[in-house]
């Protein structure tokens, strides 16, 4: 037997990302083949007994048995006939088998054992209907020497009142407990399969529609949800099922719910708390038709394994929508809600969170001065979570604390890298890079300093696209961070871009953007504007599919002298924030 039970797990194993009904199927049909090979033996020994009437018959038997088993083997590889095949087996062995105790022994043969190999294997993998069928064809083919033999020995029917006893109560609580496995498994099959998708979506609305359809139809006709709010009533009601007029009347709430759905058929529903670390998010109810009411009494438990899992999924992503939504305001609070007008300059900036925008900390940028002068900063704090939150915010408002009585802008950012090694950051660490750009009688004069930081960009007003980058240590890590500024002079017409390295690491480590491929870009397609700055450097990354890390663009360009001038009658001396743009 432990050779068919290898033949079998082999078999099984073959096509594995079959249904499970029909992996049984072709072990079903494997097996059978497997007990058709060991009653060829059996019958070769026959003609060893010294009662053999008929040789012929038994060496018939045997070669048919081993015809059957070859062609029951190619069956299951090719995955043909079933269960209905391997009924088919089980009835034609019956029948070899009283050929067989026909041609040697009759009543008295001891071949007549192997009759429980078919109704032992019937009972394993067939229905109620088919077993019941091999059973009655194996008792008549037992008792068939009471017609053809005579006279019969009086322990035949003993024997066959005990054998027949035990064989049908051994074979009915095999197929009981393993039709009870079958259904079980079936029910564990249905419980993955709906709960699979549950974590889908980490939106509330979606989780909440997607454990609505997630028991439809295998567990029940029709799941209804209410929802509680946070007073305790039910706010919201979300229903699936498989009639979309009777969805729609459920979710309508049209008259008493029990009523409605009564007067359409519907009985018997299961109703379960939501429950989930230890916070009640509503009901769950499942319906059945009327004419299904009969179900099995093992559903309770699987809906209520459901229902546990359905209200985790909810509650996960409720914590995960409260958490995304905290972190969008934190981050909000991180930058500012505005960009600054300042006369001759046009500011535009960018800033994408990385992921689904979860996580709060690492890139900044801000943009703060007057009419004369005004200090561009973008960094990168080391770390995502509170502490980066916090850090970035430290760097934000001291880097401007320091502008306002400092012109280098190297000065300040040795000032804030002081600054932060006097606090306790958890040995974190930033880099940055900060510009100041200062009007004087015509000319824009840009000062800038970079601290471990990417360099800026500066695209010409001829087209001409260069890098200016200063020397600088990480913020944070050393007292004394080497920063030495860089200066050159903007004309009208001239674009700067600073950005972080997300923006070269979006998609590592596919592919990295390099400084020369971002110089190309602007080369090819100059920026009129300072959002075309930002539009084409974007343009070297796929925005549609998940970045690694925050991305943030701060981009100045420069105006001409009339719309310097222009602008600073208009502001008429105030300092205004409106944003000119703000992704």
């Amino acid at each position: 037997m432990k050779g068919e039970a290898a033949l079998a797990r082999s078999f099984a194993l073959v096509g594995s990302d079959e249904p499970a009904s029909v992996r049984e199927a072709r072990a079903a049909v494997a097996i059978a083949a497997g007990l058709y090979l060991v009653g060829a033996l059996l019958t070769a020994a026959a003609l060893l007994l010294p009662d053999v009437s008929f040789p012929a018959g038994i060496v018939g038997v045997a070669a048919d048995a081993l015809l059957t088993a070859a062609l029951l083997l190619y069956a299951a590889r090719r995955a043909w006939g079933g269960l209905g095949l391997a009924c088919v087996a089980d009835l034609w062995g019956i029948v070899l088998i009283a050929v067989l105790c026909a041609s040697g022994g009759g009543a008295g043969s001891p071949f007549a054992l192997i009759y429980l190999f078919a109704i032992g294997h019937a009972a394993a993998f067939q229905p109620r209907g088919r077993f019941l069928l091999v059973c009655v064809a194996g008792l008549i083919a037992f008792l068939l020497p009471l017609l053809y033999e005579s006279p019969v020995s009086p322990m035949f029917g003993a024997v066959a009142s005990i054998g027949i006893v035990l064989a049908l109560l051994t074979s009915a609580v095999v197929h009981s407990a393993l039709d009870r496995m079958r259904e079980q498994r079936r029910h564990l099959e249905v419980l993955i399969s709906a709960t699979s998708g549950l974590n889908e979506s980490l939106d509330p609305s979606e989780t909440v529609r997607a454990i609505a359809r997630m028991a439809v139809p295998e567990l029940a006709t029709l799941c209804v949800i209410d929802l509680l709010d946070d007073s305790g009533t039910v706010g919201n009601t979300v229903a699936a099922g498989v009639d979309p007029l009777i969805v729609a009347g459920v979710e309508a709430g049209e008259g008493t719910r029990e009523r409605f759905l009564a007067a359409q058929g519907y009985a018997r529903s299961a109703s379960l708390p939501m429950l989930a670390r230890g916070r009640t998010h509503g009901v769950i109810s499942f319906w059945a038709l009327e004419r299904n009411s009969d179900s099995n009494g093992d559903l309770l438990p699987v809906l209520e394994d459901l229902t546990a899992r359905a209200a985790m999924a909810l509650d996960n992503s409720r914590l995960y929508a409260e958490r995304a939504r905290v972190a969008q305001t934190l981050r909000r609070s991180l930058m500012p809600a505005v960009l600054p007008v300042i006369p001759g300059l046009e500011l535009a900036s960018y800033f994408r969170p990385m992921g689904a925008g979860e996580e709060v900390g690492g890139d900044f940028y801000d943009a703060f001065g007057d009419r004369e002068s005004c200090w561009l900063i973008v960094g990168d704090v080391c770390g995502k979570g509170a502490e980066a939150a916090a850090l970035t915010g430290f760097l934000r408002h001291t880097a401007a604390a320091y502008a306002r009585e400092e012109t280098c802008p190297a000065r300040v950012l040795t000032h804030v890298n002081t600054a932060m090694l006097d606090q306790d950051f958890d040995g974190r660490f930033a880099t940055a890079i900060l510009a100041h750009i200062r009007f004087d009688d015509g000319c824009v004069e840009l000062t800038l300093a970079v601290a471990g930081h990417p360099g800026a960009l500066i695209t010409r007003a001829d087209g001409t696209v260069v890098e200016l980058a200063g020397r600088g240590k990480l913020l944070g890590i050393l007292a004394d961070p080497a920063i030495e500024p860089v200066a050159t002079t903007l004309a009208g017409g001239d674009s700067l871009a600073l950005y972080t390295d997300g923006l070269s690491e979006a998609h590592a480590p596919r592919r990295i953007v390099a400084v020369e491929d971002m110089i190309s870009r602007l080369e090819q397609a100059p920026p009129v504007s300072a959002q075309s700055t930002i539009d084409s450097l974007l343009g070297l990354i796929d925005l549609d599919h998940r970045i690694g890390d925050d991305i943030a663009i701060l981009s100045a360009r420069v105006l001409g002298a009339s719309a310097r001038t222009t602008t600073s009658q208009r502001d008429a001396g105030l300092l205004t924030r409106s944003a000119l743009s703000q992704a």
